[in-house]
C-alpha cells in the first residue's frame, strides 16, 4: 500500500495522481523503489483540501455592463485605426471589413471569436483583439 505525499491518505499502486486532492504522486521520480516513496507518506498529513466556494453561480466572469465597455473600447480601436490607415489605401481592403464584422457582433451581442480576434492583434489593433479575447473568454471556458 502506497500513500500520497501531500495527504497522507491511501492511494493504489498505478496512480499518477491522488484521487483525494489531486496532488502529483512521486512514484515515477523514484522508479520501482518504493523505500523513498513510503518516507515521504503522512507528511502532510495534517494539510486539507479546502474549497473556497467563491464561485460564481453563472459560470460567466464578465457581466454584460463589462462586456458593453469592452464593445465600446473594440469599436474606438477599430475606427481610430481604419482612419489612420486610409492614407495607405491598401490597408483599407482588411481594416474596413474587420472593423464592420467587429461592429456587428457587438452590436448582436455575439463572441468574436478566436480567430477573428488573433487576426486582429495582428492586422488591424492588438489593444482591440486582446478586449475581443479578453470579453469572450467565458464563452471558451465552461
Amino acid at each position: 500500500m502506497t500513500y500520497c505525499h501531500h495527504c497522507g491518505k491511501s492511494v493504489s499502486n498505478g496512480d499518477k495522481f491522488c484521487p483525494h486532492c489531486g496532488a502529483l504522486l512521486q512514484r515515477a521520480e523514484y522508479g520501482d523503489d518504493d523505500s523513498r516513496y513510503e518516507e515521504r507518506k503522512g507528511q502532510y498529513e495534517e494539510a486539507e483540501v479546502v474549497d473556497s466556494g467563491k464561485k460564481e453561480s453563472s459560470g460567466k466572469w464578465l457581466n454584460s455592463e463589462a462586456k458593453s465597455s469592452l464593445d465600446l473600447v473594440i469599436k474606438v480601436f477599430m475606427l481610430i485605426v481604419t482612419i489612420v490607415t486610409g492614407f495607405a489605401i491598401i490597408p483599407l481592403i482588411w481594416t474596413v471589413p474587420m472593423t464592420m464584422h467587429a461592429f456587428r457582433q457587438a452590436d448582436q451581442k455575439q463572441p468574436y471569436g478566436i480567430a477573428f480576434s488573433v487576426c486582429t492583434i495582428i492586422f488591424v489593433s492588438r489593444v482591440a483583439g486582446i478586449c475581443m479575447l479578453v470579453r469572450d473568454a467565458d464563452t471558451y471556458v465552461e
